[in-house]
């Protein structure tokens, strides 16, 4: 036997607080191993010291790329496990939900961006006592928007299928 919610019902609002707390707390952390990932399992290019500043060659080139690639697979599996655990235990499905799990996977990413780019390679101008050959490490960059689409594509995949898993009102 099911109780019925209604509008006004103090269980319902408590638990939607809850939820949203606890999404929020979840975003927060998949931000953080999202940035920990990437500067991990990012490549990032190689510059190198030449008379008269730095130079990157087309391996460098590819590097910084494959940065961009990795950030964007990281935020899909991200994503992916916000939207699975929102949807799951939310208390209700809606629209509602759906845009608030959209909106704090945007907010993952830039968590995961900002804090990945601290934690990566420092910025190869800041670099001293270098001589000419030296090669130094490329900051990771994200240089696109269209690459922070991936967390909140990530997270709408996870809002789908765990829909399955989810609890349907009687």
């Amino acid at each position: 036997m099911s109780v019925p919610m209604l509008e006004g019902d103090d269980r319902m609002s408590t638990f939607g607080t809850r939820w949203i707390v606890g999404v929020v707390a979840t975003a927060v952390a998949v931000g953080l191993a999202g940035a920990v990932a990437w500067a991990t399992w990012a490549d990032p290019g190689t510059w190198v010291v030449v008379e008269g500043g730095l130079t990157m060659n087309e391996p460098g080139s590819r590097g910084q790329f494959g940065t961009v690639v990795t950030f964007v697979l990281v935020g899909l599996i991200a994503g992916l496990l916000l939207g699975l655990i929102a949807v799951v235990t939310s208390p209700r499905l809606g629209w509602t939900m759906t845009f608030i799990v959209g909106l704090l996977a945007v907010v993952a990413s830039l968590i995961a961006w900002r804090l990945g780019v601290v934690i990566g390679p420092p910025d190869p101008t800041a670099v001293r006592d270098l001589s000419i050959g030296d090669s130094v490490p490329a900051e990771l960059v994200v240089d696109t928007w269209v690459a922070f689409l991936a967390w909140p594509i990530g997270a709408m995949a996870g809002v789908l299928a765990g829909s399955g898993f989810s609890r349907i009102p009687d």
